[in-house]
């Protein structure tokens, strides 16, 4: 069972669906993570965030989820596809689908991917042929889109990119994304000292 998005749908004329978020919307800090499930830099930062900054910034951090899929990676953007299907369903599924991703990463290929979202999302009691029928949806292509295009204007070349900055009421609920005072973090100690000067401002 294989799946290859390489060419969307007619795309949606509804907004595109926007990722979960971890920690507290309305915190003065914000934390956009430009991320590709395949890419194993992500999956290293994506276990020390699970292994404590989440948890430790839950109260006073806004953490934000882009997908950017590099095209080195045969299933990343076919994995964050399925990504953005599960996130329609709960936040739950959607951040479960982010992390077996970065965990079986040497186990995935584009031919077995669709199998092990399937297998997922019949433990939750979705359909197989809901799962499949991600790849005909085009509010999931134009989301992962958006994504796309709001790092390029960015100019990222790498992933992870982690962006720092002020959070403001309501900022960026429809998944766009203001740039303005953002920086990026490149180790977990500058993340964490950027986060500590935002947060006595």
């Amino acid at each position: 069972m294989a799946a290859f998005a390489t060419v969307g749908p007619t795309p949606s004329t509804s907004a595109p669906i926007v990722a979960p978020e971890l920690g507290n919307s309305h915190a003065k800090v914000r934390v956009v993570i430009f991320e590709d499930l395949e890419c194993p830099d992500c999956a290293h930062w994506r276990e020390l965030m699970n292994n404590g900054i989440f948890a430790e910034y839950r109260h006073t951090v806004r953490f934000e989820f882009r997908d950017y899929p590099l095209s080195q990676h045969p299933w990343a953007y076919n994995a964050a596809l399925l990504a953005r299907f599960f996130a329609t369903k709960s936040p739950k599924l959607y951040f479960a689908w982010q992390n077996f991703c970065f965990t079986h990463q040497d186990q995935i290929t584009a031919t077995n991917l669709l199998q092990y979202a399937v297998a997922m999302g019949q433990a939750a009691g979705i359909p197989s042929a809901q799962v499949e029928g991600a790849f005909s949806d085009p509010a999931l292509f134009a989301a992962i889109r958006r994504d796309q295009l709001q790092g390029e204007r960015w100019g990222i070349k790498h992933t992870p990119t982690i962006l720092v900055g002020r959070n403001r009421p309501g900022m960026d609920r429809d998944g766009s994304l203001d740039m303005h005072g953002l920086a990026e973090a490149t180790t977990p100690a500058q993340l964490r000292q950027m986060i500590a000067d935002l947060e006595q401002k």
